[in-house]
């Protein structure tokens, strides 16, 4: 492949590639390259061919946020050095968590590796010290992981217990450690499930006090509101995703690994065209401030963004929207289409997926006296209590 000479500003604008990995080489350094992950991560890598086996093989530099194209040629020359004088690259010392990790995550099919990134982003650096991997303790891990539980993330506790000791196996298997630390040791417990639904006078509290924040955070919790999309669905999206007045999710930023589309009611539309287009992404904050915010100023303090999506389907139920319909809206799978149906049902409810969310904006734009969105819908229907 013809390398082109890379630059930092060259690299920020790749685009993401779809469905699998790929490689930009440098025509400066050989054996240097950027590699594309279709979740949108980029990771410098050095190719080369091993002094003993003459195998190829590839080397994980760092990740290109993290290191300039000046430093990962640096590194590049460096290894190219050691491999002339038929020194082997099958070292540890220099590998950290992190580098495992991307080498790990771009192994997976796009859906996976999607999740895998968001519970490392936003949990494991906070948490797990940036170390070599050789250099990893069950203690440290474990103590990461405890203050999870203690914190009251249960769930997330049990997702990065999972993630580490899937990634520190494939470490055992490339040889860069002996033994997994975590061998022998009990996932944490998933804890309770929660089944909060926040109730209507609550939800109308959250969306008041949001007229406080700023614009971006505004959409984005009326677009959790009345979407029920996941968090990371909306906070990490990307303006290609918005196609007209449709939402179109691939399937690599999806749970389940399947595409979404839905069509937008009025009211968010609008807004979301109001934003300016800063850069690829749509927002550019972070949601669980967003949230504590909220708490704070409403002083219900129990709920989370995912409450939201919830409390949508139920509250959509209220409306009189069909179940399958429901699942359909929030691209959740649970069997109200089942059995041979599921396997051979293909039709994606398109339309009456976009007449639920109409009906729903439209309550929730009433409720609140048009104060919200920026077209009013209305909506002559009045959800049953509940229970």
């Amino acid at each position: 492949m013809t390398g082109v000479r890379l630059t930092n500003a060259r690299i920020a604008k790749l685009p993401a590639p779809e469905g699998r990995q790929k490689f930009v080489p440098d025509a400066e350094a050989p054996g240097l390259a950027v590699r594309l992950s279709p979740g949108g991560s980029k990771a410098f890598v050095f190719n080369y061919r091993d002094p003993a086996t003459r195998k190829k093989r590839r080397k994980t530099i760092g990740k290109t946020n993290a290191m300039g194209i000046d430093a990962a040629r640096e590194v590049a020359r460096k290894l190219t050095v050691r491999i002339a004088s038929g020194e082997s690259l099958d070292f540890v010392e220099e590998l950290t968590l992190d580098a495992a990790f991307e080498e790990y995550a771009v192994l997976r099919k796009p859906s996976t590796e999607g999740a895998y990134r968001r519970v490392w982003k936003y949990f494991v650096p906070a948490n797990i010290k940036p170390i070599a991997v050789n250099r990893l303790t069950r203690k440290a891990l474990l103590v990461g992981i405890d203050k999870l539980v203690a914190n009251g993330q249960h769930g997330t506790a049990y997702l990065t217990y999972n993630l580490l000791h899937a990634l520190l196996n494939h470490c055992v298997r490339r040889s860069y450690i002996d033994r997994n630390p975590l061998t022998g040791v009990r996932a944490p417990s998933k804890g309770p499930g929660r089944d909060r639904v926040l109730s209507d006078e609550e939800l109308m509290a959250v969306l008041r006090a949001a007229e406080a924040l700023s614009a971006e955070e505004r959409v984005a919790l009326w677009m959790l509101v009345v979407t029920g999309c996941r968090k990371s669905e909306v906070i990490e999206m990307r303006w290609p995703e918005l196609q007209g007045d449709e939402l179109v999710l691939p399937p690599e930023r999806t749970k389940n690994g399947r595409g979404h589309r839905l069509s937008l009611p009025p009211g968010l539309a609008g807004q979301l065209k109001k934003l300016p287009k800063r850069d690829a992404h749509v927002f550019h904050f972070n949601g669980d401030v967003m949230r504590n915010r909220l708490r704070r100023m409403t002083g219900i303090a129990d709920w989370s963004l995912h409450d939201l999506r919830r409390t949508a389907a139920t509250n959509m139920a209220r409306l009189g929207v069909a179940p399958h319909i429901i699942e359909a809206v929030i691209n959740h799978k649970s069997g109200a289409v089942s059995g041979i149906a599921a396997v051979y049902n293909r039709y994606g409810y398109d339309a009456e997926k976009a007449q639920a969310l109409v009906v729903y904006e439209g309550w929730l734009d009433e409720a609140l006296g048009g104060s919200f969105s920026s077209t009013q819908v209305a909506s002559n229907k009045r959800p049953r209590k509940s229970g």
